[in-house]
C-alpha cells in the first residue's frame, strides 16, 4: 500500500507539556491527537500574558507504515499561524533523537557568541550580585551603547576562566583625572547598567594600574552573531501573488523566539561626526633602534618608545625575519610569534616567539596619535545597484588601521575594520573581506550576503590631514641661556664653566658667535646669548660670565613698501648708531600668510653694514651715520593648504537625472593635504607697515659680571614654525639617551620592558620650547630629532553620514544640528518618510535601521544677473547646475564645523525580562527576540488554506472544489468532528473528494465541509526586509492575502527506515563506535542474502548489538534503548517488539547466521527510524488574548511513488 495521509503523523517525545530541563527527550511512539486541546502545550496563563513565556516542545514527524516505503523530500512547516498575533510558533531541529530542553535551550542561547576585545577595563572588583560595571578608557574611546550584549571574562584561557554574557541597559560616563608623575592626566569612566546580577567576582584593574598598562584579570569582549539555529515559521502574505510570479511579498521576514517589552530611550546631543584617533607617521622614514639584552618569553613585553605605524615593523628574532602583518608579527612561514599593540608601542610575545636573552635591532616607522572628527560616506543600496562587490576612492586618505565598514542583511549590522595592513576583516570570515590602499584611498568591499535593499553601506575613518610630519626639522644643540638684559658690546663676552673638575672656556668672536669649548650665538641687540656647551655639562654648574654692555634703545617706526622695498629713518635721535647692536623686525606677508623678518646689521666699515638674516643672507642696508636703512625683506613659508574634492551627491537615486527630478543634485566636499612653498614679502603691501629697531647709539658701555646657575638646558624644536605640536609626538636623542614625550613631560630611557621612564623635563607643545633637567654629563651635544609631529586646524565639511548606536529610532524624534563657520547654526528635522528637503539641507533618514546622510547646501538660483558671481565661487561647477521648473538651479555647499553636529532622538530599547521566567535567557538572543526565518539556498513554501462546503453527504457522489492540484483535504462535519480518511478518497491533482460507497452520516452532523491547501514549494533565491522572498521558480497558482501564508520549511529528506553500519567484532566493551574495535573474527552475519528487515512502524533511532552469551544464544543491546528483555538464537528468528508500535524493531533472519561464534563476540548494526525529531517552539509576548484559541497547526508534507 502507498503511503497516504493517514501514516504521517506528529509524535509525542517522552516528555511533553513541560518546560523543565528535562522535557522532551526519546520518542514515544505516542500519537499527537489532530485538532484536541492542549495536545502540545499548555494554555497561556495570566502570568505568561504579563512578563512573556517562551515554551519548548519535542515532537517527531513520522511516517507510520508496516513496509519501507519512503517519504520522499519530506519538510514540515507551520501550516496555520494562531489566529492571536501576539502568539508565534517556531520549529528548529537539533537533529538529537535523545536530547532534552536544556540542550535544546543552550543550543538556542548560542545565537550570539565571544567576538574581539572592546575598549574600557573594569575598575577594581565588581562583585558577585552587582548590577552595575565601571570601566576606565582613554577620552577618545567611545564606550558601548545601551543594548550591546557583552562578555565578562575572568582569568581567560586559563583554569579558573568565567565568563557571563550580559546585556547593557543604561549607560554614563563622566571624565576623570589622575596625577600621573606630577601631571594632571585626563580619562574617561563608563558606567553600565547590567541585564542581569553578576554570578561571580570579576577583579579589574585600579586608574593608576590600568594607565601604567598593566594586564586586567577581566576583560570585555564584544559579541558577533554566531546564530547556530536555524529557525523555522511562516508568515502571512501580504500583497496578491499570480501565476508566473517569482516573488511573493509576506507581511515579515521574521518571527519573535523570544519575547521583548520594548521602551524608548532618549539620545541627547551625541556627535554625529564622533572622534577618532588616528595613527600619523611622526618621521619620514623608519627608524631602527637596537635594544640589548631582551627577554623573549610570555609572560615579557617590548617597549619601542612610541606609537608605531600599522605594517612598518620588521626585525630578525633568533635567526627568523619577523615582519607585522594587521598587528600580529609572523615568521616567513606565517606563524604568528607575537603581536604589537601600535597605539603604545608595545610588542607582546606568544609560545612560538621561543624562550631567552638577545638583542634585537627593530626597524619601524614611528607614529602619533592625533584625534579629530572621522570622515564618513554613504552608498545607498538599491535594486539597481545591489551586488557583493564595492568599490569607492575615499578622500581624504584614511590612516592605517581606522577604516571601518558596516552593512545590514536582515537588519543585522555586520561590521568590517581594517587591521592595520590594508585588509578589511570582520570578527567572523562570513562577514565578508576587503582592502584598502593607503597611498591612493581605494576601498574594495566584498560582503558576505547581499546587504539589505533600501540599507545602506557606511564608511568611516580617520584623515591623516589635521597632522603634519615634521622629523626633518634641525633641532638646535641644548644651550644654557644667559640673560643679559642690556646691550652687550659685541667681541666682549666670556664664559667659564668647569666639567668634571677641568676648567672650560667660551668666548665671543665679534661676529655674534661663541667660540672656544662652546659654541652659539649671542644677539647683541636683546642681550641674549645661547651657550652650547661641546660636553655636556654637570647639572647646577656655575657658568662664570663677564663682558662689557650698554644701555639698549627700542622704536616702531612706519614705512610705505613701494615695489617690496622700505626705507626708514631713526628720527628720534641724532647720534650714530653702534656698529653690531642693531636688530629690525619687519612683518612681510603672501596672500592670507603672514609672518616676520628679522635682520641684525654686519659692518662694512665705520659708516656702513649690511642688514643680514639668520642664514647670513643680505636684504638690506644701514648707514649707522644717518641712522637711515633701507630694506627688501623676504622669506620662505612651507604651508600645508587644503585643496577641496567635490562630487556630486545624488541622495538615494542611481543617476543625475533621477536626482534633478528629486531636487536633490548637489555636491558633497572633502579636502586633502598640498605642500607649499610660498615667499612672504612685501611685494603686496601698499599700506604703511610697522618696524620694530633695537639699537644702541651710545658708545658709552659698563664691565660686567654674573654668575648664571645651568640646571637646565634649553633647545626650540620649531624654530621657525608657528605651528602647534601634536602631544606625545616627541622623541629625540642627546648624547647617549633617548627622550620621549608623554602629555608634556620628557621622559629620558624609557624601560623597553615596562615603558616607564624617569621624567627628565618638558617640551612646551606651543612654542616647541624644550627644557632638559638630566642629561649625560661629558656627553657628546649632538642632539638628534627622531619624531615630530605639528597639529594643523581642524577641517571643515558639508556633509554627514553615520548610523545610530541603537535602532529602531522612533519615527520624527529626530534632531540635527550644527554651527556654520560663517556664523549661525542650522537645525534639521527629517519628515516622517525619513526625506530631507529644507531651506540649508538634503538627505535622507531611515528610521528603522537607524542611518542617514545629510548634505548642508543652499539651493540658489542662477539667472543673468548672478551668474557671472556664482562662477566666480571656488565651489561652483557647471556640471551641477541643474533645470527644474523651468529655472536654472546650482546648490552652494554649507560649511560646518563637524564637532559642532550633533543630533538627538529617541530610541527603542527592550526591557530584558527573567529567565527563569521567560523560559530562556535573553542576553545571548538578539535584542527585540526576532529571528529570520527565511534565508537565500532554503525551501519556502507558499501556502493557501480554504473550505468549501458540500452541497451534500450521498454516498458515492464525487465533489469537485473550487481549486486543482491541491496538497492535502479533510472533511469535517458541522460540529468540527474530522470524518475518518476511510470513509472518503481525494484526488488531490482534479481537486475532488468522493465519499465511500457505503458511506453514512450516522453520529454526524451536516452539512459537511472540505477544507483544503494547495501550495509551491521552491528554493529561496533572495530576502529583503520589507518582505520580499523570491525563489527560483515561478507561482504555479493564485494566492491571496486573506486565505495564505508564507513559510520557511524544515527538511527532512527522504523518510524511510533502514539499518547500516553492520560489522562484528569478538567481545563487547559497551562503547558505541560505528567501527568494529579488536581483532577479526571469523565468525560473521550474511546480510546480503539475508538483510535484516525493518518497517517504518517499528524500527527506531538506534545503535544495536547481539553480544553472544554463548556460540548460539545472544542478549539485544540497544545505546538508548537498554538490554531487551527477549534473548535471541541463530536457530530461529528474531524479531523483538516494539511495545509502542506493537511492530517488531527489526528482523534478523535464522538464515544469516554463520558458525564460529564465541561468548562475547558482537553483531552491531544500527537502525535508523523513518522519523524525525523537532522542537517547537511557541511565544507569547507580553499581551492580553485578543481571541478565544491561540492553536496553530504544523503539517509533514512530502512525495510518494505514484501508483499508477
Amino acid at each position: 500500500m502507498p503511503i497516504e495521509t493517514k501514516n504521517l503523523k506528529l509524535l509525542e517525545s517522552e516528555r511533553i507539556r513541560t518546560d523543565a530541563d528535562d522535557g522532551g527527550g526519546k520518542y514515544s511512539g505516542r500519537e499527537i491527537l489532530d485538532g484536541q486541546s492542549n495536545n502540545l502545550f499548555n494554555d497561556i496563563s495570566e502570568m505568561d500574558r504579563t512578563t512573556g513565556r517562551t515554551s519548548i516542545q519535542k515532537i517527531y514527524a513520522a511516517v507510520d507504515t508496516a513496509d519501507t516505503d519512503a517519504l520522499m523530500g519530506a519538510t514540515v512547516f507551520i501550516s496555520q499561524n494562531a489566529q492571536d498575533p501576539n502568539v508565534s510558533a517556531v520549529l528548529f531541529s537539533t537533529d538529537s533523537w535523545t536530547d532534552e530542553r536544556k540542550e535544546a535551550q543552550n543550543r538556542i542561547e548560542n545565537y550570539n557568541a565571544k567576538g574581539a576585545q572592546i575598549a574600557g577595563t573594569p575598575l577594581d572588583t565588581h562583585w558577585k550580585g552587582m548590577k552595575s560595571l565601571q570601566v576606565a578608557m582613554f577620552p577618545q574611546e567611545a564606550e558601548s551603547a545601551i543594548g550591546t550584549s557583552i562578555v565578562l571574562i575572568s582569568n581567560e584561557g586559563k583554569a579558573l576562566e568565567i565568563e557571563q554574557y550580559l546585556r547593557i541597559t543604561e549607560v554614563s560616563t563622566r571624565t576623570a583625572y589622575m596625577m600621573v608623575d606630577g601631571k594632571q592626566v585626563e580619562y574617561k569612566i563608563a558606567t553600565y547598567g547590567l541585564s542581569d546580577a553578576l554570578k561571580a567576582d570579576f577583579v579589574g584593574l585600579s586608574a593608576k594600574q590600568w594607565y601604567s598598562g598593566e594586564k586586567s584579570t577581566t576583560i570585555i569582549r564584544d559579541t558577533i552573531v554566531a546564530d547556530t539555529g536555524k529557525y523555522y515559521s511562516s508568515a502571512n502574505l501580504k500583497e496578491a501573488a499570480q501565476v508566473g510570479d517569482y516573488s511573493v511579498v509576506a507581511e515579515d521576514v521574521y518571527t519573535q523566539l523570544v519575547p521583548s517589552a520594548q521602551t524608548e530611550t532618549p539620545m541627547v546631543n551625541i556627535n554625529a561626526a564622533g572622534d577618532s584617533v588616528a595613527l600619523v607617521k611622526a618621521k619620514n622614514g623608519v627608524l631602527s633602534k637596537t635594544f640589548n639584552n631582551v627577554a623573549i618569553n610570555t609572560v615579557s613585553s617590548l617597549y619601542l618608545g612610541s606609537s608605531v605605524m600599522p605594517k612598518s615593523v620588521e626585525f630578525t628574532l633568533f635567526g627568523s625575519v619577523i615582519s607585522d602583518v594587521g598587528g600580529e608579527l609572523k615568521n616567513a612561514a606565517g606563524t604568528s610569534i607575537g603581536t604589537i599593540n601600535y597605539q603604545n608601542g608595545s610588542i607582546a610575545w606568544n609560545a612560538s616567539a621561543g624562550t631567552g636573552t638577545t638583542n634585537l635591532t627593530i626597524n619601524f616607522m614611528p607614529a602619533a596619535a592625533v584625534t579629530a572628527p572621522v570622515e564618513s560616506e554613504l552608498i545607498y543600496v538599491n535594486q539597481e545597484n545591489i551586488g557583493f562587490n564595492w568599490l569607492r576612492n575615499l578622500v581624504p586618505l584614511p590612516s592605517p588601521g581606522s577604516l571601518q565598514v558596516s552593512y545590514l542583511v536582515q537588519n543585522q549590522v555586520y561590521t568590517l575594520r581594517d587591521n592595520g595592513a590594508g585588509q578589511l576583516r570582520g570578527v567572523d570570515s562570513s562577514f565578508g573581506s576587503g582592502s584598502i590602499d593607503y597611498d591612493t584611498g581605494t576601498m574594495s568591499l566584498t560582503t558576505g550576503e547581499l546587504a539589505d535593499v533600501g540599507s545602506a553601506i557606511l564608511m568611516t575613518w580617520s584623515n591623516m590631514i589635521t597632522a603634519q610630519e615634521r622629523s626633518g626639522l634641525t633641532i638646535n644643540k641644548a644651550y644654557v641661556e644667559i640673560p643679559v638684559n642690556d646691550s652687550i658690546v659685541a667681541g666682549t663676552l666670556t664664559v667659564a664653566w668647569l666639567l668634571n673638575g677641568v676648567t672650560k672656556t667660551a668666548s665671543d668672536n665679534g661676529q655674534g658667535q661663541f667660540t672656544g669649548d662652546a659654541t652659539g650665538t649671542i644677539d647683541y641687540a636683546d642681550g641674549i646669548a645661547k651657550l652650547m656647551p661641546t660636553l655636556l655639562p654637570n647639572g647646577g654648574t656655575t657658568f662664570n660670565v663677564s663682558g662689557q654692555k650698554g644701555s639698549k634703545s627700542s622704536i616702531q617706526v612706519t614705512a610705505v613698501p613701494t615695489g617690496g622695498t622700505i626705507s626708514i629713518e631713526l628720527d628720534n635721535g641724532s647720534a650714530a648708531l653702534i656698529p653690531k647692536s642693531v636688530k629690525v623686525r619687519v612683518p612681510v606677508k603672501y596672500m592670507s600668510y603672514t609672518g616676520e623678518v628679522e635682520l641684525r646689521d654686519m659692518p662694512i666699515d665705520a659708516t656702513t653694514g649690511r642688514l643680514i638674516n639668520g642664514a647670513g643672507q643680505q636684504q638690506g642696508t644701514i648707514n649707522y651715520s644717518s641712522r637711515t636703512m633701507s630694506i627688501t625683506p623676504s622669506t620662505t613659508l612651507e604651508a600645508i593648504e587644503r585643496e577641496k574634492i567635490m562630487r556630486p551627491y545624488y541622495g538615494t537615486h542611481n543617476t543625475s537625472q533621477e536626482a534633478i527630478e528629486a531636487g536633490l543634485l548637489g555636491m558633497t566636499i572633502k579636502y586633502q593635504n598640498t605642500s607649499e612653498t610660498h615667499t612672504l614679502n612685501l611685494n603686496e603691501v601698499a599700506t604703511a607697515v610697522t618696524v620694530s629697531v633695537s639699537y644702541r647709539d651710545s658708545s658709552a658701555a659698563q664691565s660686567w659680571s654674573d654668575t648664571v646657575i645651568g640646571s637646565t638646558l634649553k633647545t626650540d624644536l620649531t624654530e621657525g614654525f608657528a605651528e602647534q605640536i601634536l602631544a606625545s609626538s616627541v622623541r629625540f636623542t642627546l648624547a647617549g639617551s633617548t627622550y620621549v614625550d608623554k602629555l608634556g613631560s620628557l621622559y629620558r630611557n624609557p624601560s623597553v620592558t615596562t615603558g616607564a621612564g624617569t621624567v627628565a623635563g618638558q617640551i612646551h607643545y606651543g612654542n616647541g620650547a624644550v627644557e632638559l633637567s638630566a642629561w649625560d654629563v661629558g656627553g657628546a651635544n649632538n642632539p638628534t630629532l627622531e619624531t615630530l609631529v605639528t597639529q594643523l586646524e581642524s577641517v571643515k565639511t558639508n556633509q554627514v553620514s553615520y548610523r545610530a548606536p541603537m535602532i529602531p529610532i522612533r519615527a520624527q524624534s529626530l534632531t540635527l544640528s550644527a554651527t556654520k563657520v560663517e556664523g549661525g547654526v542650522l537645525n534639521i528635522m527629517p519628515a516622517g518618510s525619513g526625506v530631507i528637503d529644507t531651506a540649508e539641507c538634503d538627505g535622507f533618514f531611515n528610521f528603522d535601521q537607524g542611518y542617514g546622510q545629510f548634505v548642508f547646501r543652499e539651493k540658489i538660483e542662477v539667472t543673468s544677473a548672478n551668474r557671472a558671481e556664482i562662477m566666480a565661487q571656488d565651489w561652483y561647477v557647471a556640471e551641477l547646475e541643474y533645470t527644474r521648473d523651468g529655472k536654472q538651479w546650482i546648490h552652494k555647499p554649507i560649511m560646518v564645523l563637524p564637532e559642532t553636529i550633533k543630533y538627538s532622538a529617541v530610541g527603542y530599547s527592550y526591557i530584558p525580562i527573567d529567565a527563569e521566567l521567560l523560559g530562556l535567557s535573553a542576553v545571548r538572543l538578539p535584542i527585540d527576540g526576532r529571528v529570520p526565518i527565511f534565508r537565500s539556498g532554503e525551501i519556502g513554501i507558499v501556502s493557501a488554506s480554504k473550505s468549501q462546503e458540500l452541497p451534500d453527504y450521498i454516498a458515492g457522489q464525487t465533489y469537485p472544489l473550487n481549486d486543482a492540484r491541491i496538497s492535502w483535504c479533510e472533511l469535517e462535519d458541522a460540529d468540527g468532528i474530522k470524518i475518518p480518511f476511510d470513509l472518503y478518497t481525494v484526488d488531490y491533482d482534479y481537486g475532488k473528494v468522493t465519499l465511500n460507497g457505503d458511506f453514512a452520516l450516522g453520529n454526524l452532523t451536516g452539512p459537511l465541509t472540505a477544507t483544503y491547501r494547495y501550495q509551491d514549494m521552491g528554493l529561496v533565491r533572495d530576502v529583503k526586509i520589507n518582505g520580499q522572498v523570491t525563489f527560483t521558480k515561478p507561482l504555479t497558482h493564485n494566492y491571496d492575502p486573506a486565505h495564505t501564508i508564507v513559510g520557511s520549511a524544515l527538511v527532512i529528506g527522504d523518510m524511510k527506515s533502514r539499518y547500516t553500519r553492520l560489522f562484528v567484532q569478538p567481545t563487547w566493551n559497551s562503547v558505541w563506535l560505528d567501527e568494529a574495535t579488536g581483532g577479526a573474527i571469523s565468525a560473521n552475519y550474511n546480510d546480503a542474502l539475508y538483510p535484516i528487515e525493518v518497517s517504518n512502524k517499528g524500527a527506531i533511532q538506534e545503535r544495536w548489538a547481539m553480544v553472544f552469551t554463548d556460540t548460539t544464544t545472544f542478549k539485544c543491546v540497544g545505546e538508548y534503548t537498554g538490554e531487551l528483555a527477549q534473548r535471541g538464537t541463530t536457530t530461529t528468528d528474531y524479531a523483538p517488539l516494539n511495545p509502542i508500535t506493537n511492530a517488531p524493531y527489526f528482523k534478523i533472519k535464522k538464515e544469516g547466521w554463520g558458525s564460529g561464534w564465541a561468548n562475547g563476540n558482537t553483531l552491531r548494526f544500527n537502525s535508523i527510524g523513518a522519523n524525525y525529531p523537532i522542537w517547537v517552539i511557541r511565544t507569547v509576548k507580553q499581551s492580553e488574548p485578543t481571541v478565544l484559541s491561540d492553536a496553530f497547526q504544523i503539517m509533514l508534507r512530502g512525495d510518494i511513488d505514484r501508483v499508477i
